[in-house]
């Protein structure tokens, strides 16, 4: 499985995240589909991500040891491209 990310980094910290699905291949903002904490590089290794178009949940360090992932640089708000938005009915 390989993983695609869209970053743009502060001088330490993840500024901005966007995470592609691996089955899907859409885009979402990375903080709209995970729990985990998304501060460091390190932590897109071990976050687990749930897709809201397909429903699957998925993360770069799982227990098949076909970890790979591709890390694309980019300025705000290029990381934010073509990612689906969230949204929220109210009733």
């Amino acid at each position: 499985m390989n993983v695609n990310f869209r970053v743009e980094y502060e001088p330490i910290r993840l500024r901005h995240v966007a995470v592609e699905c691996p089955f899907c291949k859409n885009w979402f903002r990375g903080w709209d589909i995970t729990e985990d904490d998304l501060f460091f590089e390190t932590d897109l290794h071990f976050a687990e991500f749930h897709c809201p178009k397909c429903d699957k949940w998925f993360k770069v360090m799982d227990d098949s040891r076909d970890h790979h992932y591709d890390i694309d640089e980019r300025n705000y708000p290029e990381v934010y491209k073509d990612c689906l938005e969230r949204k929220e009915v109210w009733e």
